[in-house]
């Protein structure tokens, strides 16, 4: 059956995600408080817009910690997957992961609360980016992820890996959850200018 949307979904094994939170939570000299640029290309750390924990890997860590290490393999194959479903990727320019990841830890009540798309400032960093992917690190009954112009909502399952493109069609909102914790992993896809 042919899938109506640019949206795609993998499983990772659930030992990955316990692991990458356990790194998290060994790691706290490393957390930031959460932010976001804004539309004039200014870091902000606005709780009325986005209120998590967050802890950037490099692209030195992904091959040198384990955990990291299997993710990547998980990401590699999910986004030659990607590739096969659209092929028409391939015409543009190639693309990888470049950035690194982060993870990010939303208390009860946080999240990333207003609706946004991943292309939406004015940092060179930004217009790079072909694609955006996230996995959720744990269950989060009703704290999953609502896409705007799909009025789908893409529930948060341990080790669910979602992919899609990063501009305007795909405008996204987390779900703000009072109930449960979330964590996630997520980062971009870039071109190889």
């Amino acid at each position: 059956m042919k899938e109506e949307n640019f949206i795609r979904r993998w499983q990772i094994d659930p030992k990955v995600c316990d692991d990458i939170i356990d790194y998290f939570h060994h790691n706290e000299e490393r957390h930031i408080d959460g932010g976001h640029v804004n539309g004039k290309g200014e870091w902000s750390q606005d709780k009325t817009r986005k209120e998590s924990r967050d802890l950037g890997c490099f692209m030195h860590e992904v091959i040198s910690i384990p955990c990291f290490d299997r993710y990547e393999k998980h990401l590699v194959k999910c986004t030659n997957e990607y590739v096969e479903a659209f092929p028409d990727l391939l015409n543009t320019c190639q693309f990888g992961l470049s950035e690194g990841f982060n993870i990010q830890h939303y208390k009860k009540g946080g999240g990333y609360k207003i609706e946004h798309f991943e292309r939406s400032n004015r940092l060179d960093s930004s217009l790079k980016r072909a694609l955006v992917f996230m996995t959720y690190l744990n269950d989060v009954p009703d704290g999953g992820t609502g896409f705007k112009y799909y009025d789908h909502i893409e529930t948060a399952v341990k080790g669910k890996t979602i992919i899609w493109p990063v501009d305007w069609p795909h405008t996204h909102v987390g779900q703000i959850t009072k109930k449960h914790e979330k964590y996630i992993l997520t980062g971009w896809l870039t071109f190889n200018w």
